[in-house]
């Protein structure tokens, strides 16, 4: 077996072509769209562009600038010329000095990595682009044990993604199973409640609490809107009922319209991202004035055990405030207030979060033209959702805590199975391209 120390100058040949933006949209060419990690190359025809584009002709190298490492790099095989965003780099080659399989697992080992650490200053910080590959110098070993080397990580991946395949196939098991939950939660078949009770007379006593709230507080009622409705209906037992949301609570707003201006220092600042299904994450926060704070929060102030609501971005998405902690927030996010002797918000949440309270917030979710999705408030006013007895309620909120745990511990297994391969894939790469390795071969 022969070892030629060589530079990837001397077998690589960047095409430097590039296409200004009215040239590249007037030239009827493909675009590449992306290149997976497996090194299939998707096309854009439509699209057009507002950056420089380079040129891709047939039996070129394509290699993408942020995701060489993970596999994104390809020979393109298409007659007609294409072109790509400046973000990929281009080079013609001679198969009779290089194999592309050896190469794309080349790229992806620690073996490039170091070799970057040593010749490039410090390696890359963004991009991998020409001026870092053509200059590093390598020990490349003959065409037929770069083959070789290939076919034996060809065999090993091929082992890697059947597993890999199982994981997600028991992730997705693990996610059907939980939102089975929370639907078998809202129309009360998860958990077994024998004892009589009368909804009538808890709707009753709801109304009468509720007109006796509005008395003594002196805001106006807020409006509804008819909600976007489909053929579902929701199954409940027959002492259970179906309300609105508005006729549980005290109050349902959304936070400042106005972006505010933010500061160094001051009281916390929340949006739609620090809300995800059952997740109160507000450690991730922006800052605003004492000031600007008073006045976003008067009439509107949110309080431990309240529910926050994803209106825009993370549509229904919902989460109880079990933190305190005094924060405004954004407009993107809906704060409900309610008459909790007759409504658990962790029951609600469960609600939000279902199956059916997702299908509803999609579906009641309008947009203005490029606008993101805005889940009006007047139509989370109209959302019916069910109710029954408070102990009930308990009862069905320990349950799906109890099993939301058990699947985070599954998921966590999974996670770690997953760490796990990519460790044992990293370390076959590794082997393959120590130079004991290849001097063996």
């Amino acid at each position: 077996m022969k070892i030629k120390n060589i530079r990837f100058k001397d077998i690589l040949s960047h095409r430097k072509e590039v296409l200004k933006p009215i040239e590249a949209n007037n030239s009827n060419l493909g675009r590449v769209k992306k290149i997976d990690f497996k090194g299939n190359i998707f096309l854009d025809q439509e699209t057009t562009t507002n950056t420089n584009m380079i040129r891709i002709k047939k039996n070129d190298l394509v290699i993408s600038g942020i995701n060489a490492d993970k596999g994104a790099i390809s020979v393109y095989k298409g007659d007609e010329d294409i072109l790509a965003s400046i973000h990929y780099s281009s080079y013609s080659f001679n198969e009779n000095e290089i194999n592309i399989d050896y190469l794309k697992f080349f790229l992806k080992s620690d073996q490039f990595k170091k070799l970057l650490n040593e010749q490039t200053s410090g390696g890359i910080k963004k991009e991998l682009k020409a001026k870092h590959i053509l200059p590093l110098q390598i020990n490349l070993p003959d065409l037929n044990t770069q083959s070789k080397i290939a076919n034996s990580i060809n065999e090993f991946e091929l082992k890697f993604e059947s597993l890999y395949k199982k994981i997600y196939l028991n992730y997705n098991e693990i996610e059907t199973l939980s939102s089975s939950v929370l639907q078998e939660a809202i129309e009360g078949k998860l958990v077994k409640f024998e004892k009589n009770f009368d909804p009538d007379e808890i709707l009753k006593k709801l109304q009468e609490e509720k007109d006796n709230f509005h008395k003594n507080v002196k805001n106006k009622l807020a409006k509804k809107q008819n909600s976007i409705q489909d053929d579902y209906k929701l199954s409940v037992p027959a002492n259970w009922r179906i309300i609105e949301l508005y006729d549980v609570s005290k109050l349902i707003t959304d936070g400042t319209h106005q972006t505010p201006q933010y500061v160094e220092e001051g009281r916390p600042f929340l949006s739609a991202q620090n809300v995800k299904p059952f997740k109160f994450m507000p450690e991730n926060h922006k800052f605003i004035t004492e000031k600007a704070y008073q006045e976003n929060i008067k009439n509107k102030k949110p309080e431990v055990g309240d529910l926050l609501v994803g209106r825009v971005g993370n549509v229904g998405q919902a989460a109880v405030i079990d933190k305190k902690i005094e924060f405004s927030y954004y407009v993107s996010l809906g704060l409900i207030k309610l008459f909790k002797n007759f409504i658990l918000s962790e029951f609600l949440a469960i609600v939000f979060n279902s199956p059916y309270g997702i299908r509803y917030a999609h579906k009641n979710t309008s947009s203005k033209g490029s606008a993101a999705g805005n889940f009006n408030l007047g139509r989370i006013r109209s959302f019916k959702i069910p109710i029954t007895s408070m102990e009930e309620q308990m009862l069905i909120v320990q349950k799906v805590e109890k099993l939301r745990k058990k699947f985070f511990l599954m998921r966590e297994k999974l996670d770690k199975i997953n760490s796990d391969l990519m460790s044992l894939s990293r370390s076959i790469y590794n082997k393959y391209f120590t130079e004991s390795y290849v001097e063996q071969k």
